[in-house]
């Protein structure tokens, strides 16, 4: 489908050989996504260990992304550390991309508390918590 009346766009793959699968590639190159949010995930069920870091990297680039939510947990590749590091490397090729960390606050304090530290020292743009409202959410992405 057309992604032009959609604001927000969930783009989800499963691990394809150790990247994003090929029609969802295909779809996101061939769209033009910017002005909209990219929230990117993958389920890992298995298959090769790959950088999945720099095909959304590339990604983020080719759609013009404004903003990039990424969950963290302690499971790689969701950690802190991995995050922080697609972070440092969406900088370098979209600086005009927003990074946005989520984490659930109640599953896990000590991280939260981490993530809220990335933000104080201005190694990402925002957090925000999982306990947040859907509309909440959605209406902190559009003021990024």
């Amino acid at each position: 489908p057309s992604p032009v009346s959609y604001q927000v766009i969930f783009a989800g793959s499963p691990n394809w050989c150790g990247t994003i699968a090929p029609p969802l590639a295909s779809w996101l190159y061939k769209n033009d996504l910017s002005g909209k949010i990219l929230l990117p995930f993958y389920s890992h069920c298995g298959g090769v260990e790959a950088d999945f870091r720099k095909d959304i990297v590339k990604l983020c680039r080719s759609c013009r992304a404004d903003v990039l939510l990424l969950e963290v947990c302690p499971h790689p590749p969701r950690t802190l550390q991995d995050r922080l590091l697609l972070a440092n490397d969406l900088r370098d090729v979209c600086p005009h991309c927003k990074t946005v960390l989520l984490v659930d606050e109640a599953e896990y304090p000590e991280l939260a508390t981490a993530v809220c530290l990335a933000k104080k020292d201005h190694i990402v743009d925002d957090f925000v918590y999982a306990s947040v409202s859907p509309a909440y959410l959605s209406a902190m992405m559009d003021t990024l």
